[in-house]
């Protein structure tokens, strides 16, 4: 539910300027990384319990020809060619695995495995000491490492969400700093990457966001109209996102001469906590730019993480 609400807030983004994707980019490697970090410091709350799955089924998604070609090349699978051959051994382990991924996946076997222990006498490799254990992995039922995704979904759904919801109303509270200005442009000159037929579909599937802005918003007949009335927005707009990028606008026709709503009590939700998102665009003149260029930064990373949260999430759920 945490990420829903999250989410849904943030499904309203328009795409920000070239520099803004390259630092999105940056604090989503970045929060991917501190990410595995965090699911690898849970991975020490659960021990190996030596049930030898890993050396019996190990799953890739690289064939055994695909294997053959990349050992020419790179020692580690040259490495594990020593160490496991295919198994084309039917269990219950890999009829769920089957059953849970739905891309194709190679088993293999280790040579050394004699159905109770190993018998290799020389180091352990890499993929030996870490027992081929993967948290985006199916495991076995009686692999013990399934406590430690279980650890991980329990994180993500109650802790990882839960801060993000935080920071986000922090975001909304420090909002209450800033003013509007009246400039009216939100109402004149409403955004979107989507065109009005689409957004009205959005409303009949019971989308909220679009069925508001359904509700108020009426489209402009072309973007050369609105830039007659607007040309400073509209080339600012060009500017931060490129011609090559459709964006629709719309106004709303209940703005009076002072740029004062009309219908100012009954007005949809969305124009009550305008702006909601600070990725949005806003125009320098608004009186909560100074607000979006002081959180940007963290809307980014949090928006970041709900992405990578509910991409793992989804995956453990798939897996468990």
């Amino acid at each position: 539910m945490v990420f829903l609400i999250y989410h849904n807030i943030m499904n309203s983004i328009i795409k920000e300027n070239s520099q803004n994707r390259k630092l999105f980019r940056e604090l989503f490697f970045s929060s991917q990384k501190n990410l595995k970090s965090r699911f690898d410091a849970l991975k020490k709350n659960s021990t190996c319990n030596r049930c030898n799955s890993c050396c019996q089924n190990r799953y890739l998604e690289i064939s055994p020809e695909e294997m053959q070609l990349l050992a020419k090349s790179e020692t580690i699978w040259a490495k594990f060619l020593e160490f496991f051959e295919p198994s084309t051994e039917e269990n219950a382990f890999k009829k769920d695995v089957q059953k849970k991924i739905s891309e194709p996946v190679w088993f293999y076997s280790c040579k050394y495995f004699n159905g109770q222990k190993c018998t290799y006498n020389g180091a352990k490799e890499s993929f030996c000491l870490s027992c081929g254990i993967s948290f985006e992995k199916v495991l076995p039922q009686e692999c013990s490492y399934k406590n430690w995704q279980k650890a991980i979904l329990k994180d993500i759904e109650e802790e990882i969400f839960k801060d993000v919801l935080i920071k986000y109303k922090q975001m909304e509270s420090f909002k209450e700093n800033f003013s509007c200005n009246r400039t009216g442009t939100c109402c004149k000159f409403a955004c979107s990457e989507f065109s009005y037929e689409e957004l009205k579909t959005k409303a009949s599937n019971k989308d909220n966001f679009a069925t508001q802005f359904v509700s108020v918003f009426q489209p402009y007949e072309d973007q050369e109209k609105a830039r007659e009335i607007y040309p400073e927005y509209v080339d600012m707009l060009e500017q931060k996102l490129g011609k090559d990028e459709k964006v629709y606008f719309y106004f709303c026709p209940h703005l009076d001469k002072n740029n004062l709503c009309t219908q100012y009590e009954n007005r949809p939700g969305i124009c009550r906590d305008f702006p909601n998102n600070p990725l949005s665009i806003l125009p320098p003149w608004c009186g909560y730019c100074d607000w979006k260029e002081e959180v940007e930064v963290l809307a980014m990373t949090l928006h970041a993480l709900v992405n990578i949260g509910e991409f793992y999430k989804e995956k453990l759920e798939q897996v468990l």
